[in-house]
């Protein structure tokens, strides 16, 4: 033993130490290389991973939108479809008024009679009242006719009767919305 104390001089037992030492770090670096290696395979999976799940969500993204467009559009056809009709709707409304309006006026005067005004009936079970006092029969004041309504309540049914066709017509537009945008999707 003495011989090998012997041949380790000094300078023999660094070069000792630093071989003992690289061989000690060469295990330990090992260790570490293979653990390095083993997370960065792991990194590598979850990569091709959320890769993966990154082109399914773009694809998923893009198929919706084009839902989503198409949706867009069957309510654009379906609104412009909807303003047609009330566009007709209102067309027709006021076509009736204008005849209404145009029939009062050729009655001459007020031409809505009260069916519930005393000498205004169906006819025929009624008795017959004085006779007329002149040849007009009352012609000049048109108004104060049995039956006859005044001007100014003609005019007052006119404009509810009006307020009651555009209520109508809102409602109906409205309705008509309404179902388009509740209808199940296709």
């Amino acid at each position: 033993m003495n011989a090998i104390l012997d041949w380790l001089t000094p300078t023999r037992w660094i070069v000792l130490g630093v071989v003992i030492l690289a061989v000690l770090a060469s295990f330990v670096g090992y260790g570490e290389w293979r653990a390095n290696s083993a997370e960065k395979a792991e990194a590598q999976r979850w990569e091709v991973a959320i890769g993966r799940q990154k082109t399914e969500a773009a694809g998923l993204l893009a198929s919706e939108t084009l839902k989503v467009l198409e949706l867009e559009r069957q309510l654009g056809a379906a609104r412009a479809a909807q303003e047609k009709t009330d566009a007709e709707n209102a067309k027709t409304v006021a076509g009736l008024r204008a005849d209404l309006r145009a029939k009062s006026r050729a009655a001459g005067g007020p031409g809505l009679r009260d069916p519930f005004a005393a000498g205004c009936g169906g006819g025929g079970g009624d008795t017959q009242g004085p006779a007329a006092a002149g040849a007009d029969g009352g012609a000049a004041d048109r108004a104060q006719a049995g039956g006859l309504v005044s001007q100014p309540l003609e005019e007052l049914l006119l404009e509810l009767a009006d307020a009651g066709d555009e209520i109508n017509i809102a409602y109906a537009s409205c309705r008509a919305d309404a179902l388009t945008i509740r209808a199940p999707p296709p």
